[in-house]
């Protein structure tokens, strides 16, 4: 059913989970996969940052391309035929879109950002879903294997967390029984004494 599966992939660790997902799927389906990743143009500059455009810009294209000869190496090891597509100057969502249809399915991340977060950087996710016409299959980022990495993201976040905004996080993206944060109540205080 699932012949010609299509990963974007911006490098991140909830693109390797993905990664791993899709790679682990197109292996049991004898399924190719090709990698996309996009590079969007340079935000407008202030005309003294404008000479680093250019040089910021061949910097993003390159890290693009590092990004996607490490996906194809993983599934070159992983026994999975895989093409690379970097896509210039596109926003995320319109290069995956643009192609879609050249595919059976889409195998994406999902950083599962909300509130102010989800706001401000929005979701590459939830944009193709929504318009996209070939099945998606969205990976959370706290999927097996992701760990650590995504644990560092949240306590870097913490700063911006208030009001128990973190502990709800952390609490969502790990399970009950493996608990990070604990906070006692004042009737475990008194219990304990």
């Amino acid at each position: 059913m699932y012949r010609r599966i299509l990963i974007p992939t911006d490098g991140s660790p909830c693109s390797d989970v993905a990664i791993d997902s899709g790679l682990g799927l197109a292996a049991e389906l004898g399924a190719e996969v090709t990698f996309l990743h996009a590079v969007e143009p340079p935000l407008e500059l202030a005309a003294e940052a404008a000479p680093y455009a250019a040089q910021m810009y061949t910097d993003l294209l390159e890290r693009g391309r590092d990004v996607l000869r490490e996906a194809k190496d993983r599934a070159t090891d992983g026994g999975v035929d895989a093409d690379i597509l970097l896509a210039e100057r596109a926003r995320a969502p319109r290069a995956i879109l643009d192609i879609e249809d050249d595919y059976d399915l889409v195998v994406m991340g999902t950083h599962g950002r909300r509130g102010f977060n989800r706001w401000m950087f929005g979701s590459v996710a939830e944009e193709v879903l929504r318009r996209s016409t070939t099945p998606c299959l969205l990976i959370p980022s706290h999927d097996k294997g992701l760990g650590e990495a995504l644990r560092d993201e949240l306590e870097a976040t913490a700063e911006d967390k208030l009001n128990g905004e973190l502990d709800e996080a952390l609490e969502e993206t790990f399970p009950a029984s493996d608990p990070v944060a604990v906070h006692p109540t004042a009737s475990s205080k008194e219990t304990s004494g």
